[in-house]
């Protein structure tokens, strides 16, 4: 992760896409068999974030991925509770 110019948390995979103005959305979907998180980036044509959003919930839909898996909740806890 890096700082955008204004002070923006931004992802450097994505960061070229903002000066055009294309909306992006970036689902989990699931873990590595290392426990390492996974997610999918959907990036749609300006002006249509509608779009994006409707295709992340139809994605998390067909996935099952609705509601986050407990394994990564699990680990997410773990990494707040380490020192």
């Amino acid at each position: 992760m890096t700082f955008a110019p204004r002070g923006i948390l931004a992802d450097t995979r994505s960061e070229h896409r903002r000066p055009t103005g294309q909306p992006a959305a970036s689902i989990p979907c699931g873990l590595t068999g290392d426990g390492l998180p996974v997610g999918l980036q959907v990036i749609g044509p300006r002006f249509a974030e509608a779009t994006v959003l409707r295709a992340c919930r139809a994605f998390e839909a067909a996935h099952g991925l609705a509601q986050p898996h407990a394994k990564l909740l699990e680990s997410l806890a773990a990494i707040a509770a380490s020192p």
